[in-house]
This record gives C-alpha cells, sequence and structure tokens, in this order.
C-alpha cells in the first residue's frame, strides 16, 4: 500500500511542477515543488521485494530502521513525504 501512496505521490509532484513550469513568470510561486522529497521507512522484516521496488523503480530514498512504529515515525520526518 505504501508504495502505491508514494506513486500517487511522484505522479501529483510531477504534475504539479509541470504546471508551475507553465506558470512561471505570471503569478508569484511561494511553494516548489520540484524540490520536495519522498521517502519511506520500512523496518528490517519488510519483504524484500518492497524494498527493491522502492529503490529501484520508484527510486524513493529507503530507510530500514528496527521494528516499532517510533523509529518507522521517526525516519519518515526526515522527507517532505514520508511513507511508512
Amino acid at each position: 500500500m505504501g508504495a502505491l501512496y508514494a506513486l500517487f505521490c511522484q505522479t501529483t509532484i510531477r504534475k504539479i511542477t509541470d504546471l508551475q513550469n507553465k506558470l512561471k513568470g505570471t503569478i508569484d510561486l511561494k511553494e516548489d515543488f520540484s524540490q520536495w522529497t519522498i521517502g519511506a521507512a520500512l523496518t528490517a522484516y519488510a519483504n524484500g521485494a518492497a524494498q527493491k521496488y522502492y529503490t529501484d523503480v520508484l527510486k524513493v530514498k529507503l530507510m530500514i530502521e528496527p521494528t516499532g512504529v517510533k523509529y518507522l515515525h521517526r525516519a519518515a520526518e526526515n522527507f517532505d513525504i514520508g511513507i511508512y
């Protein structure tokens, strides 16, 4: 489920960035979404295929953390959009 969310976020940010580029110079843009980071935090017990999909297909930064929501949450806070 997290990989689908990461894909949705990437697609949405890409569309927003394209729109910002088209509007550049016509309106004052407060936020540059092209600089936003998307990352995922998984436990060491996570599916190896999921880890590979995040890194190889989605090109999302991945952090492997100890088991426990407190570790995953802390790691996800390092990104603009953190998934765990």
